[in-house]
């Protein structure tokens, strides 16, 4: 086993402590949009825990950059042009995502001193763009199923009904995929000036891909 796959093998493993601090974080935050204001002791010890959460998870996607690289030069061999080049920014995206949140890990443990907000502004502007290139491959694959569905089912009467229960079932990790991303998305725009989402939506949505 070569360096890089043993590394990519390594940052894997942390894939479910990731998922379980997740599973936390977005439960303090749904239980404190809903006791907002009911209890100041309550809200308080649900946003260091929040706090917590977020940093043990940052720690658990260091070196993740090099996973990402790793996997965007692995989608060049994809032979579609179209979902090589999304299959490509989306790593691309996630892999400066998690290079941003590196940074912003190394601010919050003393590392490195300084303002830490332009850099996890930036990180939530990656990670917006890696999910919906994300949401397009998803879209695109789909797109592809239905035109060979068709193409195959030209002679089957009523063949449009059963379209949908069709794509369910043969695409379900497609599918899976396009609600997880739809989540993350809804997550990713509460960061977003322009877009005004409640606690509660993100911590709802955080469940999500989880």
């Amino acid at each position: 086993m070569d360096s890089v796959s043993f590394f990519v093998q390594f940052t894997s493993k942390t894939t479910s402590r990731d998922k379980l601090c997740r599973l936390v974080q977005y439960t303090a935050k749904l239980i404190g949009h809903i006791t907002n204001k009911q209890n100041d002791s309550l809200i308080k010890r649900l946003k260091l825990l929040e706090s917590t959460m977020s940093t043990s998870r940052k720690t658990f996607r260091l070196g993740k950059t090099i996973d990402m690289i790793h996997c965007a030069l692995m989608a060049l061999n994809e032979p579609d042009p179209i979902l090589r080049t999304l299959s490509v920014s989306s790593r691309a995206s996630r892999g400066a995502f998690f290079f941003c949140d590196m940074i912003v890990w190394a601010f919050k443990a003393g590392v490195l001193e300084g303002d830490f907000k332009k850099w996890a502004m930036r990180s939530y502007k990656y990670w917006s763009c890696a999910v919906f290139i994300c949401l397009l491959r998803d879209l695109y694959e789909l797109i592809k199923f239905m035109e060979a569905y068709k193409k195959s089912k030209l002679k089957v009467k009523n063949n449009e009904k059963e379209l949908l229960k069709d794509m369910i079932k043969y695409n379900p990790h497609v599918m899976l995929d396009i609600a997880r991303n739809i989540c993350d998305l809804g997550v990713a725009l509460k960061f977003w000036e322009k877009f005004n989402i409640n606690d509660g939506v993100v911590g709802a949505f955080g469940y999500g891909p989880i």
